[in-house]
């Protein structure tokens, strides 16, 4: 059951990254730890936090450079920064 909402989970992802943001997403089979704070002294970040509850429950984190998102809200909106 797990396996099935990890691939629905990620076969959405990949989706909405690719048509709203123009960016392909690939996953690792096997992903390491993340160091948060390694990738944050390199360049600023920002974080989102979403919680869920229903039949599943959990959260969701979403961490990424700052740059990274300026280019994401330039595709999703068309415009340059």
């Amino acid at each position: 059951m797990m396996k099935k909402l990890l691939k629905a989970m990620m076969d959405s992802t990949s989706e909405v990254m690719e048509t709203m943001f123009y960016f392909p997403v690939e996953f690792d089979d096997e992903p390491e730890p993340l160091d948060i704070d390694a990738m944050s002294e390199k360049e600023p970040c920002l974080a989102c936090f979403i919680g869920f509850s229903g039949d599943f429950s959990g959260s969701f984190t979403l961490i990424m450079p700052e740059k990274l998102l300026m280019v994401m809200a330039e595709n999703f909106m068309g415009e340059p920064g």
